[in-house]
């Protein structure tokens, strides 16, 4: 019973953080239907396999539950590396926003000038402004970090490393 309440309570949790990744990479991306749902699907079935692959091991073939654990293991890897450097991005994004709207909540109560043209948004429909750039870029980035360090992990770093068996001697210790 305590596994079942454990599962549910990780899967729980890594589809909050699935919800948080497809959320900033549809606005980051500015993605249209067919990718939403394209992305949606592949977070979804990444949940969806990590636990197949974890719960029912006993009822399916070896092989297919460790295919079914290793590809939902590698999405989820990436979307909790995305997640976590997504978070940064989004304390800056808070911070500077904060800023501009104490910034602008003065400015138009001292005076009631039009904007600059240096002034971070837009009015034209297509351009970003600075701050939606970079918050764009660095979502963007750590999204494709997140899945390419996974995906790098799961290809090649599981066989980037060296068992070695080395002998130590140690005083007052019998030799085996």
């Amino acid at each position: 019973m305590r596994i079942a309440i454990f599962l549910l309570i990780l899967s729980a949790g890594l589809a909050v953080l699935n919800l948080v990744v497809y959320r900033r990479a549809v606005h980051a991306f500015s993605l249209k239907k067919a990718g939403k749902i394209a992305f949606g699907a592949i977070l979804g079935a990444g949940l969806v396999c990590l636990l197949l692959g974890r719960t029912l091991a006993p009822l399916m073939p070896r092989n297919v539950a460790v295919a079914f654990a290793a590809l939902g293991s590698t999405i989820e890897l990436g979307v909790l590396i995305a997640f976590l450097l997504l978070i940064p991005e989004r304390i800056a994004s808070w911070i500077a926003g904060a800023v501009a709207r104490r910034r602008d909540s003065a400015k138009a109560e001292s005076s009631e000038e039009e904007r600059s043209e240096t002034e971070t948004k837009t009015d034209e429909p297509g351009k970003l402004g600075r701050r939606e750039l970079l918050s764009r870029a660095a979502a963007g980035t750590a999204i494709v970090v997140g899945g390419a360090s996974a995906g790098y992990a799961a290809m090649f770093g599981r066989h980037d490393y060296v068992i070695e068996e080395v002998a130590l001697r140690l005083d007052k210790l019998p030799t085996s």
